[in-house]
């Protein structure tokens, strides 16, 4: 067993822990025993596994000395982070061994390369001078490891003892008693970093790279932690001297600046990210090529980057790339597999290829829930992705279910306000609005707001993200004021940091089009709306979802505005567009037909519209008896045969459609009340036309009655 298996915590096991099994069935295959002699008793076994150092293959055979041993100590080192990150890793490095090339477990100094060359030229080199070469060089790395090891000692030890009694000694009332600090009980991880950052400064002057190892492993906490700034303070300074004292080109220094680079990323800086990351990826590829791990990581980060500015085929050509190598290199289970394909379902998502992007998300979701167990962060973060998936494909219970289950181990786990649970909450509005619970939507957006403006600052991507949220629950609930001011908030930043065609901006103009048009104010309302839809066709395509959303809400503007011959051909663009990206059975295909089918109806071409109004009810009645567009679409197709005299037909099309609708009103958005409306003035000349004044009467009082209540403000 590893040393993170004898812990019996589920969550510290990955694929690093079957390399330590393999490195222990190495060893004994070379040393015909095992690494450590294991007590019976189980807590000195325990602790033999977690403390003891194997003995070095080479007291066993000297001959085992060098690269061997150095192999197999790489893979029964105590800390996972320091192994193998793969079985395919390990053998890799045992197949260089095999044909006298340099391993990766080691530096590959001048002097190392020398040796392996003479080892493999036997025929170029002389006998004398072979030995000669090997006699020099085996002085000089002798001497140099000796230096190296003793840095290393000296390095570790400092590190020990910061650790020792600047962090962790914070547990102690007694070490927490100075003036200015009282005894804490229950001293928090963050009051410990602070405390620890405070006394870094002038402690480690002449041990630049003690001060760098620790500055960077703080500037990790905190990122964990979700403390951006104070993260960053950490990393600029550990790149700073890492620069110094190991070089530019130096694996620690590139590990540092990708992980600056991410930093930026998170605090949604993403111009500084591309460029930091741009440029640790290029360096990377130069000193150790397109398949080094870190190389990979870069190049992964870097995708995510492009993903989150809209850049997305370049986001998808580079995610592919990192997942190809990975698949190969590491292994389908590997963490950094998982995270690729993680990464690269998102993309899919966004570029609204969500067959793609469920199948990658499922797969991913269940390897990692087997692997890494169910409350890992990264397990949790694909059962978001899952979810996200499952709200563009109208999946909503399903994607409410996840988002509930996770939200409520994010609070557990990590605290009420870290990014990611505040993501979760997101996520968790975002599916009741889609069912139509729209004040549980935004009683949890305004919480989500308030907590982002304080923690991530008002113009951070997520907080505007969450703006929008709040926004649209307005609109939906009619308090039109509030989301008019809510939007507009939150397009003048968007439009000032990411640009006016960034798809996010272009959402936020949107938005603020369909929220005067919800309130009649048409005119505002076409002029966004035709700057929306002119830039999502350039920056976007004719047929992205985006596009295709802004055509269906200018043909809903301008069938309620009147323009009906508009409404008709902005309904039939989106059709079209919508019928060649996602095929004829699908639920935004059937809205579209649907609004074609109210605008042939509306200018009295009642045999066009019967055909596309059976089309979408067909399919409704399949796919979402109970749905709002079910019982639209039933009234629609009444209204086209009553416009056809079939009164008989269409009667109990349209009262069973106005029934349906009336349900559901409050799970719909008000500005789609009007569709009530229209069916009572449908019924209205239904009865009229079929010579029935009393019923005629009666729907006409129904009418005005409603006229009233649907566009109350």
């Amino acid at each position: 067993m590893s040393p993170e298996q004898v812990l019996a915590d589920p969550l510290e096991l990955d694929i690093r822990s079957d390399v330590y099994a393999l490195g222990v069935v190495l060893y004994q295959m070379l040393a015909r025993r095992l690494p450590y002699k294991i007590s019976p008793r189980l807590p000195e076994a325990v602790r033999t596994i977690q403390e003891d150092e194997p003995k070095p293959l080479s007291t066993v055979s000297s001959r085992y000395r060098g690269d061997i041993e150095t192999i197999v100590g790489k893979a029964l080192e105590k800390d996972k982070a320091r192994r193998y990150s793969s079985a395919a890793e390990l053998a890799a490095d045992i197949r260089r061994y095999l044909h006298d090339e340099p391993i990766m477990a080691r530096p590959a100094s001048t002097i190392y390369h020398l040796q392996k060359f003479a080892r493999r030229h036997k025929a170029l080199v002389s006998g004398l001078a072979a030995v000669f070469v090997v006699l020099i060089a085996g002085i000089i790395v002798s001497t140099r490891e000796a230096a190296r090891a003793n840095r290393e000692a000296a390095t570790s030890l400092a590190i020990s003892d910061f650790l020792q009694n600047d962090l962790l000694a914070q547990a102690s009332a007694a070490n927490q008693a100075r003036p200015n600090n009282k005894p804490d009980p229950d001293l928090k991880v963050r009051t410990a970093l602070d405390r620890a950052a405070a006394r870094i400064a002038g402690r480690f002057n002449r041990q630049p790279e003690v001060e760098a190892a620790i500055r960077n492993t703080m500037g990790q906490t905190y990122t964990d932690l979700g403390l951006y700034p104070e993260a960053r303070t950490q990393l600029e300074r550990a790149l700073d001297l890492r620069r110094q004292v190991l070089g530019a080109k130096n694996p620690e220094t590139l590990k540092t600046m990708e992980r600056l680079g991410y930093v930026a990323f998170l605090q949604g800086k993403y111009p500084e990210a591309e460029s930091v990351l741009g440029n640790t990826l290029e360096m990377q590829r130069r000193v150790f090529g397109s398949e080094y791990p870190d190389t990979l990581k870069s190049m992964d980060d870097l995708a995510v980057v492009y993903r989150e500015q809209g850049k997305y085929p370049q986001a998808e050509a580079l995610g592919a790339q990192v997942l190809d190598i990975r698949r190969r290199t590491l292994g389908p289970e590997h963490p950094d597999t998982l995270a690729s394909m993680n990464s690269l379902a998102i993309v899919y998502r966004n570029q609204g290829k969500y067959e793609q992007a469920e199948a990658l998300s499922s797969q991913t979701l269940g390897i990692r829930r087997r692997v890494l167990g169910p409350e890992h962060p990264d397990t949790l973060r694909s059962m978001n992705n899952l979810a996200n998936v499952y709200i563009n494909e109208d999946k909503y219970e399903q994607a409410e279910a996840l988002y509930s289950q996770s939200l409520e181990i994010r609070r557990h786990v990590l605290g009420p306000d870290h990014p990611e649970t505040l993501q979760s909450m997101v996520n968790l509005s975002i599916a009741y609005f889609a069912e139509g619970k729209f004040a549980q939507a935004e009683a949890l957006d305004n919480q989500v707001v308030e907590i982002q403006r304080r923690v991530l600052g008002p113009e951070h991507p997520k907080t505007l993200s969450s703006m929008h949220s709040l926004a649209t629950a307005f609109l939906a609930q009619g308090k039109y004021t509030q989301a008019e001011s809510l939007d507009r908030q939150t397009l003048e930043i968007r439009r000032r940091i990411l640009g006016p065609e960034h798809p996010d901006t272009l959402s936020s103009l949107d938005d603020l089009a369909r929220v005067y048009a919800a309130q009649g104010e048409y005119t505002q309302a076409e002029t966004l709306f035709r700057q929306v839809q002119e830039t999502e066709r350039r920056v976007l395509g004719s047929e992205h979802p985006d596009t295709l959303s802004t055509l269906s809400a200018m043909a809903k503007m301008y069938q309620q505005w009147g323009k009906y011959a508009l409404a008709e051909n902005y309904a039939a663009q989106a059709l079209a567009g919508r019928r060649h990206a996602l095929g004829s059975e699908d639920v935004y295909t059937m809205v579209s037909a649907e609004d074609l089918a109210l605008a042939y109806q509306s200018q009295g071409k009642f045999a066009k519209a019967e055909p596309l109004a059976r089309e979408a009810l067909e399919f409704n009645q399949k796919e979402g008896p109970d749905d709002w567009d079910r019982f639209r679409a039933e009234s629609l197709l009444g209204a086209s045969l009553a416009g056809q005299k079939k009164y008989a037909e269409a009667e109990p099309l349209l009262l069973n459609g106005y029934k349906g609708m009336e349900a559901q009103k409050d799970q719909v958005l008000m500005s789609n009340w009007y569709n009530l409306d229209l069916t009572r003035d449908w019924l209205v000349q239904l009865y009229e036309g079929w010579g029935k004044p009393a019923k005629a009467a009666k729907w006409s009082k129904s009418l005005q009655a409603g006229n009233t209540s649907s566009t109350k403000k």
